[in-house]
Protein backbone atom coordinates (compact mmCIF):
# COMPACT_ATOMS: atom_id res chain seq x y z
CA UNK A 1 0.00 0.00 0.00
CA UNK A 2 2.86 2.37 0.84
CA UNK A 3 4.53 1.92 -2.60
CA UNK A 4 1.44 2.34 -4.59
CA UNK A 5 0.67 5.88 -2.30
CA UNK A 6 4.65 6.74 -3.07
CA UNK A 7 4.08 6.04 -6.88
CA UNK A 8 0.75 8.17 -7.47
CA UNK A 9 2.78 10.76 -5.59
CA UNK A 10 5.80 10.30 -7.51
CA UNK A 11 3.74 9.67 -11.12
CA UNK A 12 1.65 13.21 -10.80
CA UNK A 13 5.09 15.02 -9.98
CA UNK A 14 6.47 16.20 -13.59
CA UNK A 15 9.39 17.78 -12.04
CA UNK A 16 10.54 14.37 -10.25
CA UNK A 17 11.33 12.97 -13.44
CA UNK A 18 15.29 12.39 -12.34
CA UNK A 19 14.03 10.34 -9.15
CA UNK A 20 11.22 8.11 -11.37
CA UNK A 21 13.93 7.05 -13.02
CA UNK A 22 16.17 6.03 -9.83
CA UNK A 23 12.88 4.16 -8.48
CA UNK A 24 12.84 2.24 -11.91
CA UNK A 25 16.24 1.01 -11.91
CA UNK A 26 15.78 0.10 -8.69
CA UNK A 27 12.11 -1.45 -9.17
CA UNK A 28 13.78 -3.15 -12.19
CA UNK A 29 17.23 -4.37 -10.34
CA UNK A 30 15.32 -5.69 -7.28
CA UNK A 31 13.02 -7.96 -9.43
CA UNK A 32 15.83 -10.25 -10.46
CA UNK A 33 17.61 -10.94 -7.17
CA UNK A 34 17.06 -14.64 -6.03
CA UNK A 35 16.90 -16.24 -2.52
CA UNK A 36 14.96 -16.53 0.10
CA UNK A 37 16.11 -13.32 1.83
CA UNK A 38 15.18 -11.69 -1.17
CA UNK A 39 11.98 -13.66 -2.19
CA UNK A 40 9.68 -10.96 -0.99
CA UNK A 41 11.64 -7.38 -2.03
CA UNK A 42 11.42 -9.49 -5.38
CA UNK A 43 7.64 -9.83 -5.70
CA UNK A 44 6.82 -6.54 -4.23
CA UNK A 45 9.59 -5.24 -6.83
CA UNK A 46 7.47 -6.68 -9.68
CA UNK A 47 4.06 -6.04 -8.26
CA UNK A 48 5.20 -2.16 -8.66
CA UNK A 49 5.93 -2.68 -12.02
CA UNK A 50 2.25 -4.10 -12.64
CA UNK A 51 1.22 -1.07 -10.69
CA UNK A 52 1.83 0.87 -13.18
CA UNK A 53 1.33 -1.25 -16.18
CA UNK A 54 -2.60 -1.83 -14.82
CA UNK A 55 -2.95 2.27 -13.85
CA UNK A 56 -3.47 5.19 -16.18
CA UNK A 57 0.52 5.63 -15.45
CA UNK A 58 2.13 3.67 -17.77
CA UNK A 59 2.85 5.91 -20.42
CA UNK A 60 5.50 7.18 -17.98
CA UNK A 61 7.41 4.25 -18.82
CA UNK A 62 7.82 5.28 -22.41
CA UNK A 63 11.28 6.92 -22.43
CA UNK A 64 12.82 3.87 -20.80
CA UNK A 65 11.29 1.09 -22.78
CA UNK A 66 14.85 -0.05 -24.63
CA UNK A 67 16.08 -0.70 -20.66
CA UNK A 68 12.58 -2.32 -19.64
CA UNK A 69 12.67 -4.65 -22.36
CA UNK A 70 16.32 -5.85 -22.37
CA UNK A 71 16.09 -6.59 -18.41
CA UNK A 72 12.71 -8.25 -18.72
CA UNK A 73 13.94 -10.46 -21.48
CA UNK A 74 17.55 -11.40 -19.22
CA UNK A 75 15.01 -11.94 -16.41
CA UNK A 76 12.96 -14.99 -18.23
CA UNK A 77 15.57 -17.69 -17.58
CA UNK A 78 15.45 -17.32 -14.11
CA UNK A 79 12.42 -16.23 -12.77
CA UNK A 80 9.36 -18.36 -11.72
CA UNK A 81 6.83 -15.54 -10.20
CA UNK A 82 3.47 -16.41 -12.08
CA UNK A 83 2.96 -12.41 -11.47
CA UNK A 84 6.04 -11.86 -13.84
CA UNK A 85 4.79 -13.02 -16.61
CA UNK A 86 1.25 -10.97 -16.03
CA UNK A 87 4.11 -8.31 -16.84
CA UNK A 88 5.07 -9.48 -19.53
CA UNK A 89 1.93 -9.44 -20.60
CA UNK A 90 0.92 -6.31 -19.68
CA UNK A 91 4.10 -4.80 -21.02
CA UNK A 92 3.29 -6.22 -24.49
CA UNK A 93 -0.13 -4.93 -25.08
CA UNK A 94 0.48 -1.40 -23.59
CA UNK A 95 3.51 -1.18 -25.46
CA UNK A 96 3.21 -3.21 -28.53
CA UNK A 97 3.65 -0.48 -31.13
CA UNK A 98 7.38 -0.04 -29.47
CA UNK A 99 7.89 -3.62 -30.44
CA UNK A 100 6.65 -2.92 -33.91
CA UNK A 101 9.01 -0.47 -34.64
CA UNK A 102 11.37 -2.39 -32.99
CA UNK A 103 12.35 -5.94 -34.61
CA UNK A 104 14.62 -6.99 -32.70
CA UNK A 105 13.45 -6.87 -29.36
CA UNK A 106 10.27 -8.34 -30.78
CA UNK A 107 12.52 -11.07 -31.32
CA UNK A 108 14.25 -11.48 -28.26
CA UNK A 109 10.86 -11.11 -26.69
CA UNK A 110 9.63 -14.07 -28.57
CA UNK A 111 12.63 -16.12 -28.07
CA UNK A 112 12.75 -15.53 -24.39
CA UNK A 113 8.72 -16.88 -24.30
CA UNK A 114 9.33 -19.75 -26.41
CA UNK A 115 12.40 -20.89 -24.65
CA UNK A 116 10.23 -20.38 -20.92
CA UNK A 117 7.69 -22.03 -22.29
CA UNK A 118 10.16 -25.02 -23.63
CA UNK A 119 11.89 -25.13 -20.46
CA UNK A 120 8.39 -25.60 -18.22
CA UNK A 121 6.80 -28.28 -20.78
CA UNK A 122 10.27 -30.01 -20.47
CA UNK A 123 10.64 -30.23 -16.91
CA UNK A 124 6.86 -31.17 -16.15
CA UNK A 125 5.77 -33.38 -18.98
CA UNK A 126 6.19 -37.01 -17.21
CA UNK A 127 4.38 -35.20 -14.17
CA UNK A 128 0.56 -35.94 -14.12
CA UNK A 129 -0.46 -32.53 -14.08
CA UNK A 130 1.21 -31.24 -17.56
CA UNK A 131 0.27 -27.11 -18.23
CA UNK A 132 1.73 -24.96 -15.64
CA UNK A 133 1.04 -21.57 -14.40
CA UNK A 134 3.97 -20.24 -16.43
CA UNK A 135 3.24 -22.32 -19.39
CA UNK A 136 -0.06 -21.82 -19.58
CA UNK A 137 0.79 -17.57 -19.14
CA UNK A 138 3.96 -17.48 -21.75
CA UNK A 139 1.52 -18.80 -24.24
CA UNK A 140 -0.92 -16.14 -23.65
CA UNK A 141 1.73 -13.79 -23.99
CA UNK A 142 2.50 -15.56 -27.58
CA UNK A 143 -0.42 -15.76 -28.56
CA UNK A 144 -1.03 -12.29 -28.15
CA UNK A 145 1.24 -11.68 -31.05
CA UNK A 146 0.43 -13.64 -33.33
CA UNK A 147 -3.00 -12.74 -33.41
CA UNK A 148 -2.14 -9.38 -33.95
CA UNK A 149 -2.48 -8.60 -37.58
CA UNK A 150 0.23 -5.96 -36.94
CA UNK A 151 2.74 -8.00 -35.77
CA UNK A 152 1.83 -10.75 -38.69
CA UNK A 153 1.54 -8.49 -41.52
CA UNK A 154 5.46 -7.04 -40.84
CA UNK A 155 6.89 -10.13 -39.23
CA UNK A 156 5.44 -13.35 -39.89
CA UNK A 157 7.99 -15.17 -41.17
CA UNK A 158 10.20 -14.34 -38.56
CA UNK A 159 7.59 -14.90 -35.73
CA UNK A 160 7.49 -18.42 -37.20
CA UNK A 161 10.96 -19.15 -37.49
CA UNK A 162 11.51 -18.11 -33.43
CA UNK A 163 8.04 -20.36 -32.88
CA UNK A 164 9.89 -23.60 -34.37
CA UNK A 165 11.14 -25.20 -31.19
CA UNK A 166 7.29 -25.26 -30.07
CA UNK A 167 5.99 -26.60 -33.66
CA UNK A 168 8.57 -28.96 -33.24
CA UNK A 169 6.80 -30.80 -30.59
CA UNK A 170 3.55 -30.78 -32.83
CA UNK A 171 5.75 -32.27 -36.06
CA UNK A 172 6.89 -35.01 -34.22
CA UNK A 173 3.70 -36.11 -33.24
CA UNK A 174 4.20 -35.50 -29.39
CA UNK A 175 0.96 -34.72 -27.31
CA UNK A 176 1.64 -31.42 -25.83
CA UNK A 177 -0.33 -29.22 -23.40
CA UNK A 178 0.52 -26.27 -25.92
CA UNK A 179 -1.56 -28.46 -29.19
CA UNK A 180 -3.93 -26.48 -29.18
CA UNK A 181 -2.35 -23.43 -29.22
CA UNK A 182 -0.33 -24.15 -32.52
CA UNK A 183 -3.65 -25.25 -34.16
CA UNK A 184 -5.06 -21.93 -33.17
CA UNK A 185 -2.14 -20.36 -34.86
CA UNK A 186 -2.29 -22.40 -37.65
CA UNK A 187 -6.31 -20.95 -38.35
CA UNK A 188 -5.13 -17.78 -37.16
CA UNK A 189 -2.19 -17.25 -39.08
CA UNK A 190 -3.94 -18.27 -42.43
CA UNK A 191 -6.97 -16.60 -41.78
CA UNK A 192 -5.05 -13.54 -41.27
CA UNK A 193 -2.38 -13.53 -44.33
CA UNK A 194 -4.47 -15.31 -46.65
CA UNK A 195 -2.05 -18.01 -47.70
CA UNK A 196 -0.26 -21.00 -46.50
CA UNK A 197 3.25 -20.10 -45.37
CA UNK A 198 5.92 -22.97 -45.25
CA UNK A 199 6.15 -23.53 -41.82
CA UNK A 200 2.23 -23.82 -41.80
CA UNK A 201 2.53 -26.38 -44.75
CA UNK A 202 4.93 -28.47 -42.94
CA UNK A 203 2.86 -28.60 -39.93
CA UNK A 204 -0.01 -29.64 -41.88
CA UNK A 205 1.61 -32.29 -42.77
CA UNK A 206 1.56 -34.09 -39.84
CA UNK A 207 -2.30 -33.76 -39.78
CA UNK A 208 -2.76 -37.25 -40.67
CA UNK A 209 -0.91 -38.21 -38.19
CA UNK A 210 -2.34 -35.99 -35.10
CA UNK A 211 -5.79 -37.40 -36.12
CA UNK A 212 -4.88 -40.97 -36.31
CA UNK A 213 -3.27 -40.69 -32.86
CA UNK A 214 -6.53 -39.18 -31.25
CA UNK A 215 -8.75 -41.08 -33.29
CA UNK A 216 -11.01 -37.83 -33.78
CA UNK A 217 -11.02 -35.10 -35.65
CA UNK A 218 -11.00 -32.12 -33.27
CA UNK A 219 -13.00 -28.64 -33.25
CA UNK A 220 -9.80 -26.57 -33.43
CA UNK A 221 -8.19 -29.40 -35.60
CA UNK A 222 -11.27 -29.06 -38.07
CA UNK A 223 -11.04 -25.03 -37.84
CA UNK A 224 -7.33 -25.57 -39.36
CA UNK A 225 -8.26 -28.13 -41.83
CA UNK A 226 -11.01 -25.56 -43.25
CA UNK A 227 -8.76 -22.82 -43.49
CA UNK A 228 -6.51 -24.74 -45.56
CA UNK A 229 -9.09 -26.33 -47.83
CA UNK A 230 -10.01 -22.41 -48.65
CA UNK A 231 -7.06 -21.05 -48.80
CA UNK A 232 -4.49 -23.60 -49.49
CA UNK A 233 -5.99 -25.24 -52.93
CA UNK A 234 -3.24 -24.39 -54.92
CA UNK A 235 -0.35 -26.06 -52.26
CA UNK A 236 -2.67 -29.10 -51.97
CA UNK A 237 -3.23 -29.38 -55.86
CA UNK A 238 0.27 -29.38 -56.16
CA UNK A 239 1.21 -32.32 -53.85
CA UNK A 240 -0.48 -35.15 -55.82
CA UNK A 241 -0.54 -37.01 -51.95
CA UNK A 242 -1.93 -34.18 -50.58
CA UNK A 243 -5.29 -34.17 -50.94
CA UNK A 244 -5.35 -38.50 -51.43
CA UNK A 245 -3.93 -38.96 -47.69
CA UNK A 246 -6.53 -35.67 -46.31
CA UNK A 247 -9.65 -37.79 -47.79
CA UNK A 248 -8.20 -40.72 -46.28
CA UNK A 249 -7.55 -39.27 -42.90
CA UNK A 250 -10.84 -37.57 -43.21
CA UNK A 251 -12.72 -40.89 -43.87
CA UNK A 252 -10.89 -42.77 -41.66
CA UNK A 253 -11.97 -40.23 -38.65
CA UNK A 254 -15.39 -41.03 -39.81
CA UNK A 255 -15.08 -44.98 -39.24
CA UNK A 256 -13.83 -44.55 -35.58
CA UNK A 257 -16.05 -41.95 -34.31
CA UNK A 258 -19.02 -44.14 -35.86
CA UNK A 259 -18.06 -46.83 -34.09
CA UNK A 260 -17.97 -45.37 -30.70
CA UNK A 261 -21.02 -43.10 -31.71
CA UNK A 262 -19.40 -39.94 -31.28
CA UNK A 263 -21.44 -37.49 -33.28
CA UNK A 264 -20.06 -34.20 -32.94
CA UNK A 265 -16.78 -35.72 -34.65
CA UNK A 266 -18.59 -37.76 -36.98
CA UNK A 267 -20.53 -34.48 -38.26
CA UNK A 268 -16.88 -32.87 -38.41
CA UNK A 269 -15.96 -35.54 -41.04
CA UNK A 270 -19.06 -35.48 -43.35
CA UNK A 271 -18.70 -31.36 -43.53
CA UNK A 272 -14.78 -31.64 -44.21
CA UNK A 273 -15.76 -34.06 -46.96
CA UNK A 274 -18.43 -31.89 -48.35
CA UNK A 275 -15.60 -28.80 -47.93
CA UNK A 276 -13.22 -31.10 -50.20
CA UNK A 277 -15.83 -31.98 -52.86
CA UNK A 278 -16.57 -28.64 -53.22
CA UNK A 279 -13.28 -27.41 -53.66
CA UNK A 280 -11.58 -29.61 -55.20
CA UNK A 281 -13.44 -30.81 -58.38
CA UNK A 282 -10.76 -33.35 -59.61
CA UNK A 283 -11.09 -35.86 -56.96
CA UNK A 284 -9.75 -39.41 -58.46
CA UNK A 285 -12.52 -41.47 -59.44
CA UNK A 286 -10.94 -44.17 -56.88
CA UNK A 287 -10.84 -41.82 -53.75
CA UNK A 288 -14.56 -40.43 -54.85
CA UNK A 289 -15.93 -44.15 -54.70
CA UNK A 290 -14.32 -44.73 -51.57
CA UNK A 291 -15.90 -41.69 -50.24
CA UNK A 292 -19.44 -42.92 -51.32
CA UNK A 293 -18.98 -46.19 -49.80
CA UNK A 294 -18.19 -44.96 -46.54
CA UNK A 295 -21.43 -42.46 -46.64
CA UNK A 296 -23.43 -45.38 -47.51
CA UNK A 297 -22.33 -47.31 -45.10
CA UNK A 298 -22.61 -44.73 -42.48
CA UNK A 299 -26.23 -44.53 -44.08
CA UNK A 300 -26.89 -48.04 -42.89
CA UNK A 301 -24.94 -47.66 -39.47
CA UNK A 302 -26.87 -48.61 -36.43
CA UNK A 303 -25.22 -45.20 -34.97
CA UNK A 304 -25.93 -43.04 -37.61
CA UNK A 305 -29.10 -40.85 -36.11
CA UNK A 306 -31.21 -38.58 -37.86
CA UNK A 307 -28.76 -35.53 -36.85
CA UNK A 308 -25.95 -37.19 -39.02
CA UNK A 309 -28.27 -38.84 -41.00
CA UNK A 310 -28.55 -35.63 -42.30
CA UNK A 311 -24.46 -34.52 -42.35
Amino acid sequence: MFVENYIDVLFQQGSQEEMFKAFLIFVLESMALQGKEFGALSEQAIEALLFILQQDLAHKLAEFLDDIFKQLISYMTIMKSKRFYEVLEEIQEQFSYYLRQNPEQLRLFLVGLVEKAQEEYESKKFERKERSILLYRTWNTIRNITESKLYMAHYHEDIEKVLMPLFSYFINGDKTPFEDEILKYIATSIRLSKKISGVCWMLFQSFPKIIKRDGVISSLMFTALIQFIIYGRDMIDSDPGALEVLINTTLEAIAESQVEGEEVEFSRGALLLQFLIQYFDHISDPDFSQIVEVCVGALNHDNTKGYIRSK
